[in-house]
């Protein structure tokens, strides 16, 4: 009976089947994830809710303030503390991401081998966990995912508002989770001696390196007026 259906239409329902199934798969991980607030999810809440009551605070132990204040965000919007809220935009975050893989995947690979790659990420169980936790792993998947959209897209070379976008998207990811440090100096690194030719290395470098600051700005500041140092992530880190 499904070859009765055109090609397109069969597609077409493909598609919305295969998103239906993803987004359950994330509704029921983070119905099922552990409810209670404990250890970082909670430091991260009380920090969220610092932020709305207009404190500037940085955290020594090893944490930046980016999911914080995504945290914050979120709970502005909603009128106060709404952890299926958070959940809730993470599921789509966490999906977005996926779309984002893809669609480097489908710059360096075969567009079947693209297809794989979006499946894998979309029905693998384990960063599909983290949309019901209130942890920055999916903030950070997210960036990770636009950052790799971004770099494989056409014209990514001449782009000088792309450059500065890749630094200031580094530069968040350094501001959600600290271990990203080496990561994101290290992107910055690779990228302008793997994509570009002598003369537009240190181009690239500054604009890019512009934007990671801007991105790192709190951080720079509320550590130097804290503790006197000018740092990029917590001293105690």
């Amino acid at each position: 009976m499904i070859y009765l259906i055109p090609k397109p239409t069969r597609r077409t329902l493909f598609v919305v089947f295969f998103i239906i199934c993803c987004v359950l798969l994330r509704v029921f991980l983070a119905a099922h994830a552990y409810q209670t607030l404990l250890f970082d999810t909670q430091t991260y809440v009380d920090h969220a809710q610092e932020f709305l009551r207009g404190s500037a605070i940085i955290d020594p132990r090893n944490k930046n303030m980016g999911y914080p204040l995504f945290l914050a965000l979120l709970f502005w919007i909603r009128g106060g503390v709404d952890i299926t809220f958070v959940k809730f935009v993470q599921i789509f975050l966490d999906l977005f991401a996926g779309i984002f893989v893809f669609a480097a995947a489908r710059k360096v690979f075969t567009p079947r081998t693209a297809l794989v790659v979006l499946f894998l990420y979309m029905l693998n169980p384990f960063t599909s966990s983290y949309v019901g936790l209130l942890l920055p792993e999916v903030l950070s998947c997210f960036f990770v995912g636009l950052l790799l959209a971004i770099t494989g897209s056409t014209g990514f070379r001449k782009n000088t508002v792309v450059w500065f976008t890749v630094g200031f998207l580094l530069g968040l990811l350094l501001f959600v989770k600290t271990a990203m440090l080496f990561f994101a100096i290290g992107s910055i690194g690779m990228i302008s001696f793997l994509c570009f030719k002598k003369g537009m290395i240190w181009k690239f470098l500054i604009i890019s390196l512009a934007g990671f600051l801007l991105a790192s700005s709190y951080t720079l500041i509320i550590n130097y007026k804290t503790f006197g140092k000018v740092l990029l992530t917590p001293p105690y880190s």
